[in-house]
């Protein structure tokens, strides 16, 4: 009998040594554990979905595109980041806004379009008529322009094709400053010499320039008339005009290469627009040689050019003979 106790023990030692097998791990006939396949995820059911949708969805209410809300929204951002680009050559209708001077620029702001950011006016005829309005008034001066935009180094710049003074401005005629003094008042029995007396009083007090005078710039010095004569009219074409590009102080000047040293082609102050730009760029890898056709603007006794086609010109140096 001890002898089979002993046996008994010892089966139950050796059973107790051996690992546990899980009752769910297989094995084949090596004794190697199958791995049991996992199951594939479950698919989300339609109710899953749209409840996924609802959590997703905005806390804002949808703006629907076009509406009043929508546009002030882009005015907003517009005037918050101040650099929302508007392309060149987009035409700007019937604004109506304000005129005011900012350092070497007029700057036009619009008071019906909060989405159009104040604009620097390029110098053409229309805006000076417009700065002689502004000088001449008693009162502050709203006008409604139509124009066309350009683009130089992230800014927009408009040029001012008409311009017309707005209806209901607050201003109010009156006497001021500017105004010519009303005509004396002359009685029916007045004789010769007296309505002659009477036109001698409304003789202005300036002395009237003589042809071939000087007259003041607005730097206090003087222009002589040949300057004024030399000047092109305002929208003059300009076409296949050689020169070179210059910088002179805040303005990048085009100067004509022409071969008249008696009767040189007065230089042209650039519009800021892309052409300009890239004539900039152009000329920083070699040469400021330039083929450029345009249209011509006048401002305050100075030409500009607002450049439409400019290519850079090659030194072909002695294959021109």
């Amino acid at each position: 009998m001890p002898s089979v106790w002993t046996a008994l023990v010892s089966c139950l030692a050796v059973a107790l040594a051996a690992p546990a097998q899980d009752s769910t791990t297989a094995r084949d006939a090596k004794g190697t554990v199958i791995q049991p396949k996992s199951e594939p995820p479950s698919q989300p059911t339609a109710e899953d979905v749209l409840r996924t949708l609802k959590l997703r969805r905005p806390a804002n209410d949808v703006i629907p595109p076009g509406s009043r809300v929508a546009r002030d929204t882009v005015a907003a951002n517009s005037i918050a980041s101040n650099r929302l680009l508007l392309p060149e050559g987009l035409s700007v209708v019937s604004r109506t806004g304000r005129l005011s001077q900012q350092g070497l620029w007029w700057v036009f702001a619009f008071d019906d379009d909060a989405s159009l950011p104040p604009m620097k006016l390029l110098p053409n005829a229309n805006l000076e008529r417009m700065v002689g309005t502004l000088h001449g008034a008693a009162g502050p001066v709203r006008f409604t322009i139509t124009g066309e935009l350009t683009v130089f180094e992230g800014e927009n710049f408009l040029l001012p094709r008409t311009a017309l003074r707005a209806a209901g401005g607050a201003d109010t005629p009156g006497h001021n400053g500017n105004a010519p003094p009303s005509p004396p008042s002359v009685p029916p029995e007045v004789t010769a010499e007296g309505v002659l007396a009477t036109m001698r009083a409304l003789q202005p007090k300036e002395a009237i320039l003589p042809i071939g005078a000087t007259a003041p710039n607005k730097e206090g010095g003087s222009r002589s008339a040949s300057d004024v004569e030399s000047l092109l009219p305002d929208g003059s074409p300009l076409m296949n005009r050689v020169g070179r590009l210059v910088r002179q102080g805040s303005w990048w000047t085009f100067v004509s290469d022409s071969d008249r040293p008696v009767q040189p082609e007065p230089v042209l102050r650039l519009l800021p627009n892309q052409g300009v730009e890239r004539m900039v760029k152009e000329s920083q890898h070699g040469g400021g040689m330039f083929t450029a056709s345009g249209e011509v603007t006048s401002f305050d006794g100075e030409n500009y050019l607002l450049t439409r086609v400019a290519t850079r010109r090659v030194n072909t140096g002695n294959l021109r003979k």
